[in-house]
């Protein structure tokens, strides 16, 4: 399946939202990744049929991202914080404090740290994802059961 870009205009709003296949990651389930191209405040907002939410919490953009954008944060089912290897260069960058914040909203959502560079986080990121995917095939969350799948 090929990457799909579409823009989604709603009202005077407009986003611009990534399908992405898993072919390219070590996930034994197919999967598509629904990336929202632009802010944290839209996209918590709509339904696109998904059957989890997970923010991504970038290092160089604060720590206070969950205080700033609760929706968003809320509705996440998984929060990563991305660019974790960032985290001695900027030095501002408090990951306790961000998960106090989520915590703060009745977030009881886990808080993975991954960093592409060095590669640190990412098995327990794909192995969240490949239980949570094993999960809703399952069925054992109803609401979030794949269509099509057998009862």
């Amino acid at each position: 399946m090929p990457t799909i870009t579409r823009q989604r205009i709603t009202g005077s709003t407009s986003n611009v939202i990534t399908f992405w296949p898993s072919t390219s990651c070590r996930l034994r389930e197919q999967a598509v990744f629904i990336e929202n191209v632009g802010n944290l405040v839209c996209p918590a907002s709509f339904d696109l049929g998904q059957h989890l939410n997970v923010t991504l919490l970038s290092t160089p953009e604060g720590h206070d991202k969950p205080a700033k954008y609760p929706v968003m944060f809320r509705a996440a089912d998984l929060v990563v914080i991305t660019k974790a290897d960032l985290m001695q260069v900027l030095g501002d960058f408090d990951p306790a404090y961000a998960t106090s914040c989520l915590r703060q909203l009745a977030s009881q959502s886990p808080v993975l740290e991954v960093s592409a560079r060095s590669g640190s986080g990412l098995p327990e990121w794909l192995d969240w994802i490949g239980g949570e995917l094993a999960r809703v095939r399952r069925g054992t969350d109803p609401a979030k059961k794949i269509s099509g799948d057998a009862a």
